[in-house]
């Protein structure tokens, strides 16, 4: 075998491994008009992948209500496919979302899971 030629295969090889691994995860996501029509006027009771439960009402004015450790509010909204939250003092967030039923999945920009939740009809945090 010509040694340009093997090495050529090497290379190529070792750049789909690194490309693979590279690679952020294949997630399903929902558009932004099913998550604002899933969301709107309905609470989310769920966890944190990392930790932790919480539970947050998502007013029809674009208010959240949010109860973990202690009792919180802030803003949602949809941005183009993304849902953002914005709370006093932090930068806002924005997540990917997968609905599907009454069952919710909330993604980063990398597509690695932060919180799964159900949801229920409205506001049941408080």
């Amino acid at each position: 075998m010509n040694t340009h030629l093997g090495k050529f295969f090497i290379l190529a090889a070792l750049t789909l491994v690194l490309q693979s691994c590279a690679a952020p995860p294949q997630i399903q996501t929902s558009d932004g008009v099913t998550i604002q029509r899933e969301l709107n006027d309905r609470t989310v009771i769920g966890y944190f992948v990392d930790g932790g439960s919480y539970c947050e009402y998502h007013t029809p004015n674009g208010t959240v209500l949010g109860r973990d450790t202690e009792i919180y509010a802030g803003n949602w909204q949809v941005r183009g496919n993304a849902i953002c939250y914005a709370y006093p003092g932090e930068r806002e967030d924005c997540q990917l979302a997968y609905i599907s039923g009454r069952s919710v999945t909330f993604y980063d920009g990398l597509g690695k899971t932060i919180a799964r939740g159900n949801l229920a009809d409205g506001n049941l945090c408080s």
